[in-house]
């Protein structure tokens, strides 16, 4: 289980890594920076909330080019995480962690459109009771236009358990880079 999240968390940073390298316009030197596109004075980042009331869940933001959530849940009674449309997504379980295949949330994270199916379909996506997911709903076409003068946006994910709703909740909020990181050097 630990081997798992530590190999997630690697892939995630390698991804993060590859993805900022790929902004530059021209090859990176072996004496520094020379030329680089546009680098912004200041990221958007989703904020974690308070976690609702309940005993077994357990809650970690994924930080990366593209954030998501890793949930683990240790109850003997199902947990859902609900889909934008209020649709069962995922369903955590003593057996694992499945996906409903007919959950248009779900089909959009696999890149998929619609199903032809309609309905709930469960397929199994972890054996163990933890789950990490890269949701659409802490991407940055929902937090929108996001600045440092702004009043933050909001995000909510709905989970159902023992026939109750509760949700994860957060902020979008802007986190201005240090100055050093936006100026480009030009060692000539």
């Amino acid at each position: 289980m630990v081997g798992l999240i530590v190999r997630g968390a690697l892939l995630l940073l390698a991804f993060t890594v590859l993805s900022s390298l790929a902004t530059f316009s021209e090859p990176v030197a072996g004496h520094g920076l020379e030329v680089a596109d546009s680098i912004p004075s200041g990221v958007v980042q989703a904020r974690l909330g308070e976690l609702p009331a309940l005993a077994g869940l357990n809650v970690m933001l994924l930080e990366g080019v593209r954030q998501g959530l890793m949930l683990s849940w240790h109850e003997s009674r199902p947990l859902l995480v609900l889909g934008r449309g209020g649709e069962p997504m995922l369903r955590f379980s003593e057996a694992g962690v499945e996906a409903n295949t007919g959950s248009a949330t779900w089909q959009a994270l696999q890149g998929a459109g619609p199903g032809s199916h309609g309905g709930e379909h469960w397929l199994p996506v972890s054996r163990s009771r933890s789950y990490g997911w890269m949701d659409p709903r802490l991407s940055l076409e929902t937090a929108g236009a996001v600045t440092d003068t702004g009043a933050p946006r909001l995000w909510r994910i709905p989970l159902q358990t023992g026939g109750r709703g509760f949700e994860l909740a957060g902020e979008f909020y802007w986190r201005s880079l240090p100055a050093a990181a936006t100026r480009v050097h030009d060692h000539h």
